[in-house]
């Protein structure tokens, strides 16, 4: 289990690490196709069962996109089918966050308050409210989003206590058979914050060409935190994608996003 990996490593202290932050979950968002109607049972039923407070964001049929920003997708993609959905769920993602960022109330959240968003393939792990408690007290102060469900392997060197890495590049790496070793990969669920503090995220997703929503995440300006022990995971039998789309993380974490002035985790 990843978490074994910071487990015994020495909590590490810095300028990132040095304070945590009160961070409140006011609602979940989960991202659902019309036709995935078992996807969307599932879900609500894990939401329900967790008494947390949810709202369903349906994923776009047929995006409208820049052509000048896609890339390596389709390429990349196993079929048709895994190319239309990679682009529908970055796109209906990116819609998200410009919400998020501009108009957080038409969500129902408030500029400074913090929501989840939830691929519908993903499930929450036993002792779910537990463990969330634990990893919400030893997040760091500054962080642009906090994976709190993922999958792959962690690097014991990114590790800044036992709840949390600090991802870095690279977020692929090769065994020696020539297979590729996916870090940190997958966005099953994020912890993100309304108003600005998600600015910079939203900026790296609409410069970034379009591609795998997770392969983004790997991008360097991207101060990114990932939960040691997965909170969610995928639901067997409903997730699964070409490990061919791994290409694409690098070429996502070379692209220069400046900073704006005012910071994302800014109050």
């Amino acid at each position: 289990m990843a978490s074994q990996k910071c487990l015994h490593t020495q909590e590490r202290t810095f300028a990132l690490a040095e304070s945590v932050r009160n961070v409140s979950i006011t609602k979940w968002f989960y991202l659902n196709h019309r036709l995935s109607v078992k996807r969307r049972t599932l879900m609500e039923h894990f939401l329900s069962d967790l008494g947390v407070p949810y709202q369903r964001v349906e994923a776009r049929e047929q995006p409208a996109i820049n052509v000048s920003r896609l890339r390596l997708v389709k390429k990349f993609a196993a079929n048709p089918m895994q190319h239309i959905a990679q682009i529908s769920i970055t796109t209906t993602f990116v819609d998200f966050l410009n919400k998020l960022v501009d108009t957080p109330w038409a969500l129902g959240v408030t500029v400074g308050q913090f929501v989840v968003w939830i691929e519908d393939d993903a499930k929450p792990v036993s002792n779910f409210h537990a463990k969330l408690q634990l990893a919400l007290q030893a997040l760091p102060h500054m962080w642009d989003v906090a994976s709190l469900g993922w999958w792959g392997e962690g690097r014991e060197a990114d590790c800044i206590n036992r709840q949390w890495y600090q991802a870095h590049e690279p977020c692929l790496e090769w065994h020696p058979n020539g297979k590729p070793k996916p870090i940190y990969a997958g966005v099953q669920a994020l912890l993100l914050g309304a108003g600005a503090h998600s600015a910079h995220l939203r900026d790296v997703y609409t410069a970034v060409p379009i591609q795998d929503c997770d392969s983004i995440l790997c991008n360097t300006s991207i101060n990114r935190f990932v939960a040691a022990d997965a909170l969610f995971e995928h639901r067997p039998g409903l997730s699964g994608g070409s490990s061919k789309l791994m290409v694409n993380k690098k070429a996502a974490a070379m692209v220069h996003v400046p900073r704006r002035k005012v910071q994302p985790h800014s109050k």
